[in-house]
């Protein structure tokens, strides 16, 4: 959407599994992180340079990966398939 031209950088990325909170890391932090299901689903969150992406995982789509990194408040990736969401905040 347009209006997230217009948005805020956020400054936290939350990292959910089937609604549920996995991870919560400054948006400042250097990380890589590999989130893996019981049933081994697999997506490699990074962030670097305060932006977060997926930068691996082992969905039949892809489409998590070939997402653009992210930054602003509302924004998220979503993996469908692995029920994984990764979106920026901003904590106050």
């Amino acid at each position: 959407g347009i209006y997230l031209l217009f948005a805020k950088e956020g400054n936290t990325v939350i990292v959910s599994v089937d609604g549920k909170e996995q991870y919560r890391f400054s948006l400042q932090q250097e990380i890589t992180q590999t989130v893996q299901s019981e049933t081994g689903d697999l997506n490699t969150v990074v962030i670097q340079e305060g932006k977060v992406s997926v930068s691996d995982a082992n969905c039949p789509d892809g489409i998590c990966v070939a997402h653009h990194p992210i930054s602003k408040v509302g924004e998220s990736i979503v993996c469908l398939p692995h029920k994984l969401v990764v979106s920026v905040e901003e904590n106050k």
